[in-house]
Order: structure tokens, then sequence, then C-alpha cells
């Protein structure tokens, strides 16, 4: 879901894997500093961010190229249907991401 928001809040950004794990790692930071939980595969950031990528770029939702990772245009109400399970828990945060977009 973290992945899902990161990349619905940026529909039009191609991302490199370690500009993208930067934006996931801080937003659970900054969730978890609000006093939220997240569930972390395996305890590991770093591997959860990269299941999440491998089966949302199998399930065609996110476009994979040599230049990154982008949100595939025509899954964005997908996209925005994952990130808005975790909505409410976003704009909560003082965070650009909290200025959610549906």
């Amino acid at each position: 879901m973290l992945l899902a928001t990161v990349f619905a809040n940026n529909s039009a950004t191609r991302f490199h894997v370690l500009e993208l794990k930067t934006r996931v790692f801080e937003l659970l930071q900054q969730l978890e500093a609000s006093g939220h939980r997240a569930y972390i595969p395996r305890s590991n950031v770093d591997y959860a961010i990269s299941v999440g990528v491998r089966l949302l770029s199998l399930r065609r939702v996110l476009d994979a190229s040599d230049d990154g990772l982008q949100a595939n245009e025509r899954e964005l109400a997908l996209l925005n249907y994952y990130a808005n399970s975790i909505r409410n828990q976003i704009t909560t945060i003082d965070s650009p991401l909290g200025s959610y977009r549906h």
C-alpha cells in the first residue's frame, strides 16, 4: 500500500529503484512517527519493496524500463484503490503525501 501510494501520488514520475525505496521508506517513517503501525514482510523494508514492485510489474500496474518504474496510466484506478486503504493514516501526517488526490 505504501508503494501504491507513492505511485498514485506521482503517476507521471519515473522512479529509479533507489529513489523509489527512499520515498517509501520516508513515508513509512512518517507513518510510524505518527503512531501508525505497518506490517513489513520479514521485517525487511527493502525486501517488501522489491516484492511489491515485482508483483505490481507482473500485473502490469507498473511499467518497468531501463529508465526506471512508472505507474501504468491505464491502471491508475487500481493504484488509487490500493492507496486508499491507508489514505486516512496519510492525511493525519504532515507530509506532501498528505495532500492525497483521488
